[in-house]
């Protein structure tokens, strides 16, 4: 019995002292203590290394050099060589600028000082070959991908340069129908404008839009240059055309500019085209003529002449004004409307200088001629009635000899009509030349 009682008091006791009790008596309590040792625990273990990661071995100048040169084509014969900062290259290219290129590679390595370049340019036909047969077969590759667009682009130029040809034909211009440089001018510069607008187009059309900026920049530059290369071209041209919207002359018309004296044939875009009276030809540039002083003595066509005869000083010179006048007056061609004026102009050494003038219509009659018959008239005239014309000398003189002479006839029978003959050799001069005439055909407004 005692043995049965003191069984059963064990089995009951045993598992109560086999269970920890906290601090608190609480057996949840043991459990969270027993998983913190466990972390901790676990955290004080240490970590298990991870095996170390070699790192590639650090290149020298001359391999990466080398490396470099080998992944280039047209470098894959150089080598390089370093020692103490000083990188030789040796080898070969196709073209000098791989000559180049090499040693602006080896310049930019840390540490290079200098670069002996010893690289020679191949003189094997096919490397020197090669390259420009590659690009050449690229370029047609390129061309044939394009070649729709090019024939686009094309179609849109030539369709713009026609337009323009169609617009400088019909362009209205019949206020300028007088002045044929202008109308020239004018056209020209409307079928340039539309040429190139076509040309813009068609260059956009290819995408090519720096080539069009570049163009037009170029355009600028070239025009700055050329107008100072070709200064009295511009300027010649420039002044023609203003002369032909002016007019200032008309064909055959007598001129004088600056000494130089002619009839005009014809005015070109860059000179003036003139026949003097002696039948030579004269070429003026337009701009001289725009800005000397002209005389035109064909746009009026009454012209006043003169001439100066030395009557000595004791003579009555009422009488020389009324002996003169009347002998001025009688002369064919010379008009009364205006008016003839006779008047002493100075004096001379042995005499008094006496003006005659005289006025000519040059449609009816010819200047020159006309001049020459009035002294001729005036002159007679005044020594048949006794009026002493002394000569400006001294002579010694024999006794008179009485010598019979046919008296000079008072009038005399002389062609006074305008001289025709320049202006038929102008004539023939105009249907020889094949150079365009910018005188307009009808008279120049008055």
């Amino acid at each position: 019995m005692k043995t049965l009682t003191l069984l059963l008091f064990l089995f009951f006791t045993v598992p109560a002292f086999a269970q920890d009790v906290g601090p608190t008596g609480d057996a949840g309590s043991l459990d969270q203590g027993n998983l913190a040792d466990a972390e901790m625990a676990v955290e004080a273990e240490e970590p298990t290394p991870e095996p170390p990661v070699e790192e590639p071995p650090k290149l020298t100048t001359t391999q990466r050099l080398n490396r470099i040169f080998a992944l280039v084509p047209s470098l894959e014969r150089v080598k390089a060589q370093e020692s103490e900062g000083v990188v030789t290259l040796k080898g070969e290219t196709p073209d000098l600028e791989g000559r180049t290129r090499a040693e602006d590679i080896a310049k930019k390595m840390d540490g290079v000082i200098f670069v002996d370049n010893q690289i020679s340019q191949s003189v094997e036909i096919q490397e020197r070959v090669a390259p420009a047969w590659d690009k050449t077969i690229e370029f047609v590759k390129s061309l044939q991908a394009r070649l729709p667009i090019l024939g686009i682009a094309t179609l849109i130029f030539v369709g713009f340069w026609w337009l323009g040809k169609i617009a400088k034909k019909w362009l209205p211009l019949k206020r300028m129908e007088n002045t044929p440089l202008t109308q020239e001018f004018m056209r020209e510069a409307l079928r340039w404008i539309i040429t190139l607008l076509g040309l813009f187009i068609a260059l956009e059309a290819l995408g090519v839009t720096s080539l069009v900026t570049a163009i037009v920049g170029s355009a600028g530059i070239i025009g700055v240059g050329l107008g100072f290369a070709f200064q009295d071209i511009i300027e010649n041209y420039l002044a023609g055309v203003l002369l032909g919207m002016r007019q200032p002359f008309a064909k055959n018309d007598l001129i004088r500019i600056e000494g130089f004296e002619g009839k005009v044939i014809r005015l070109t875009s860059r000179e003036t085209v003139l026949m003097t009276l002696d039948g030579n030809h004269l070429s003026i540039p337009n701009s001289k003529i725009f800005k000397g002083v002209m005389y035109n003595f064909t746009r009026n066509p009454l012209r006043r002449f003169d001439f100066t005869l030395g009557v000595a000083t004791d003579q009555s010179f009422v009488k020389v004004f009324e002996i003169g006048k009347q002998a001025l007056e009688s002369t064919p061609g010379v008009l009364t409307d205006p008016k003839t004026t006779v008047m002493i102009d100075k004096v001379g050494n042995y005499t008094l200088d006496v003006v005659f003038w005289g006025w000519v219509d040059q449609g009816k009659h010819d200047f020159f001629a006309v001049k020459s018959e009035a002294i001729r008239r005036t002159n007679r005239a005044l020594m048949n009635a006794g009026i002493d014309l002394p000569e400006p000398m001294v002579r010694s003189t024999k006794p008179p000899v009485h010598v019979e002479t046919e008296p000079e006839p008072e009038h005399a029978d002389v062609d006074l009509t305008p001289d025709a003959s320049i202006d038929k050799q102008i004539e023939a001069e105009r249907k020889g030349e094949n150079d365009k005439d910018l005188l307009s055909a009808s008279e120049p407004e008055k």
